[in-house]
């Protein structure tokens, strides 16, 4: 996981057969979602609050079974 306060970022390399993404609900209430990426890839999946102009309140990584 990775933040700079206004971006955040998760990879994962451990979870066949799963997807997951990044979210982030930003300061000024907007809710951000990361592209969604195969649970083995460890590709980082990022969401930006820095788009907005603002920083995050809170993140959370999200996990579907699926790839």
């Amino acid at each position: 996981m990775w933040t700079d306060g206004t971006t955040w970022g998760m990879g994962c390399r451990g979870f066949s057969g799963w997807t997951y993404f990044s979210a982030a609900v930003c300061n000024n209430g907007v809710e951000t979602p990361g592209t969604k990426e195969s649970g083995t890839s460890g590709t980082v999946s990022y969401a930006y609050c820095s788009k907005y102009n603002t920083s995050i309140n809170y993140a959370d990584p999200y996990f579907v079974p699926g790839s």
